[in-house]
C-alpha cells in the first residue's frame, strides 16, 4: 500500500487529476472485484453510476483508515463545497429503495463514523427528537424507513412502550447498539432474561402468569440451533411439531384451566390451517418479542423429519375428517407461499389455504 499517512493527509483530492491513478490503484488494492461488481451491476444509467461513486469513496475511506486514524473533515472533504455535494447526492439516493449492497456500505461507514452519520442523517435526528407520541413515532417509522437504523430502532422501541405493543428486535439491538442511549438499551436489558442463548422479553400478560411464564420458559429451552442457511443467518428450530399444548397455552392463555378439561391428549400433534399457525406465531410474538416464524423449506431441508403423534379427529359442518399419520403433512414456506411436504409424494406441494398439516416454528435472529 502506498504511504498510509500521505494517503490520509491527501485523500479528498485523490480521485482528481494526477493522483487519479493512485486512487483507482487504492481501490485494486482494497476493494475486491466481487465488491466492484455488486457496487456497479449491469445496466446502470449514466447517472446511477455517479452516485454510486460517492458511495464507493466513502467504503474506500472507511477501509482504509476506520481503527487507525481520526475523522478529520479537511482530509476527507476538499472543501464545504465537496462535502455538500457528496452528502447531497446520498440524501436524494435515500428517498429511494437501495439495494442491499449500498444499504450495507452506508451503514458500515455511518457505524464507524458517527461524523459522517450525523451530516447524512442529521435530518432524520431532529424528526426523531421530536416525537412525543406513539402516534408520532410510527409515522417516523413510516416516513423515514430508510434511516440510520439505531434511529430506526430507537422509534421502534419507544413506539413499542408507548402503546404497550411487541418490540421483537432485541437481539438486533444488543448486538449492534449494546449500549445505545438513544434507543434506551439499559431499560431493554432490564426488563430482558437470556433463554436458550435468545433475549427474551416478555409482556406483561406473561409477567402476571407465573404459569404462562413457566411453560414459555421450558418451550424456548427446547428449541435447538441450526446453521447458516443460504442467507439465513443462524437461527432456532423446534424440533418437533407443535402439540395441542403449546396451541392452547398460547392461543387460549386466559381460558386455559377451562379448555384443558375438555381436550384430550395434550401431547397430540396440532393439525391445522397456514393461517391458524400463522396467528399462532404471531401470538408468540406478541408474548416474548422473539421473532417466531413458520420455517422455510430450506431449513426444513436441513432438519430430521419428525413422527406425527397419534391421528387427529374433528367435525365440521355434520362431516367427520380422519388424518391417518402417513397422510399429514408439514407447513414450509418458500417464493411461491406456503406448502406441505407430503409424505405420500415425498416432496412440498404448493397448496390451498384451507389444507391442513403439521408444523414447527424457528426463531429469526
Amino acid at each position: 500500500m502506498k504511504n498510509i499517512e500521505l494517503v490520509y493527509e491527501n485523500y479528498h483530492s485523490l480521485n482528481e487529476g494526477k493522483t487519479n491513478d493512485v486512487y483507482y490503484s487504492l481501490l485494486d488494492e482494497i476493494i475486491t472485484s466481487e465488491e466492484m461488481n455488486k457496487l456497479y451491476p449491469p445496466n446502470l444509467s449514466n447517472e446511477e453510476i455517479i452516485y454510486r461513486e460517492s458511495f464507493q469513496y466513502l467504503l474506500l475511506w472507511d477501509r482504509l483508515f476506520y481503527g487507525i486514524r481520526v475523522y478529520d473533515e479537511n482530509k476527507i472533504w476538499k472543501d464545504n463545497s465537496h462535502k455538500e455535494r457528496f452528502v447531497n447526492i446520498i440524501k436524494r439516493v435515500l428517498k429511494y429503495n437501495l439495494d442491499e449492497y449500498l444499504k450495507h456500505i452506508l451503514f458500515t461507514v455511518c457505524y464507524h463514523w458517527p461524523e459522517i452519520r450525523d451530516l447524512i442523517y442529521s435530518a432524520d435526528r431532529d424528526a426523531l427528537n421530536e416525537c412525543e407520541t406513539a402516534d408520532d413515532y410510527n409515522n417516523f417509522i413510516e416516513r423515514h424507513p430508510n434511516t440510520y437504523k439505531e434511529f430506526l430502532l430507537a422509534a421502534k422501541y419507544k413506539y413499542s412502550k408507548l402503546a404497550k405493543s411487541v418490540f421483537s428486535d432485541v437481539a438486533e439491538v444488543l448486538r449492534l447498539f449494546p449500549n445505545s442511549e438513544l434507543i434506551g438499551v439499559e431499560d431493554i436489558k432490564l426488563r430482558c432474561n437470556e433463554i436458550n442463548g435468545l433475549q427474551v422479553m416478555y409482556n406483561d400478560e406473561v409477567l402476571q402468569d407465573d404459569f404462562l411464564k413457566d411453560f414459555l420458559n421450558s418451550f424456548i429451552k427446547s428449541l435447538a440451533k441450526v446453521g447458516d442457511v443460504g442467507k439465513e443467518s443462524c437461527r432456532y428450530i423446534l424440533n418437533r411439531y407443535l402439540t395441542k399444548e403449546d396451541y392452547m397455552r398460547i392461543m387460549y392463555s386466559k381460558e386455559y384451566l377451562k379448555v384443558n378439561s375438555i381436550v384430550g391428549n395434550k401431547s397430540e400433534s396440532q393439525i391445522g390451517t397456514f393461517e391458524e399457525f400463522t396467528h399462532l406465531a404471531n401470538r408468540f410474538i406478541q408474548m416474548t418479542g422473539l421473532k417466531f416464524a413458520i420455517p422455510n423449506i430450506e431449513t426444513l431441508l436441513i432438519s430430521p423429519k419428525q413422527p406425527v403423534i397419534l391421528r387427529k379427529e374433528f367435525t365440521e359442518k355434520k362431516k367427520t375428517y380422519i388424518f391417518s399419520v402417513n397422510e399429514i403433512g408439514e407447513w414450509g414456506l418458500d417464493v411461491t407461499g406456503p406448502k406441505i411436504f407430503l409424505p405420500t409424494n415425498r416432496d412440498y406441494t404448493l397448496v390451498d389455504n384451507q389444507s391442513f398439516g403439521v408444523c414447527r416454528f424457528i426463531v429469526e435472529l
